[in-house]
């Protein structure tokens, strides 16, 4: 008797489990369609095979079920993107993944963050999460180097320049990472006014 309710208690507790990754994929997957603003339960509901009870459940409310979408965007785009530091070559080939998978959603956000707090609270935290990025996947190249090196390369990696090679230019996927590339090592070559001489 007692390993029938056990059995039960861990079938409940893995359903739970897999219904708040269901809603929370959902809600990511709709933001690649929709803007936040647009989304609502139902579809979230539809979209992760639940009920809008189930969601409530989970999260208490629409507002909070966003909040927690964006920790968990956060936090995946943070690992997505984490390399050795130093290796620049993976450091490119994990951005350039990132942006061809948020790429498009990321842009659209950007375009709408002025329209709803949350989506600006997801923007300048991603904003925050790049530039930690750079500073921690460069910090070999970065050391001792006058506080525009950092910035400079922040930009040569940020989503605009991204958006403008590869949406606005038309430029497949390797073309924009061997130019980021260019631009990097450019930026790397300047001369160091904080060297010691």
């Amino acid at each position: 008797m007692g390993q029938t309710r056990a059995y039960r208690q861990t079938n409940r507790a893995a359903q739970t489990a897999a219904n708040r990754e269901a809603v929370i994929d959902a809600v990511i997957s709709l933001s690649h369609e929709l803007l936040t603003i647009e989304i609502t339960l139902d579809q979230i509901a539809a979209r992760a095979g639940v009920t809008v009870q189930t969601v409530l459940r989970h999260f208490g409310s629409r507002d909070a079920l966003f909040t927690h979408v964006l920790a968990v965007a956060s936090q995946q785009v943070s690992d997505q993107r984490r390399v050795l530091p130093g290796d620049i070559d993976a450091a490119l080939a994990a951005l350039s993944a990132h942006y061809e998978q948020w790429g498009e959603l990321m842009v659209r956000l950007v375009g709408a963050e002025t329209s709803d707090e949350r989506i600006m609270a997801f923007t300048s935290q991603g904003r925050t999460i790049h530039r930690q990025w750079v500073q921690e996947t460069f910090a070999p190249q970065l050391a001792d180097r006058a506080d525009d090196i950092p910035d400079l390369v922040a930009v040569a990696t940020d989503l605009q320049v991204w958006s403008l090679l590869r949406r606005d230019r038309g430029l497949d996927a390797e073309t924009v990472a061997r130019r980021t590339r260019r631009m990097i090592d450019a930026v790397l070559s300047l001369p160091n006014p904080k060297a010691p001489s």
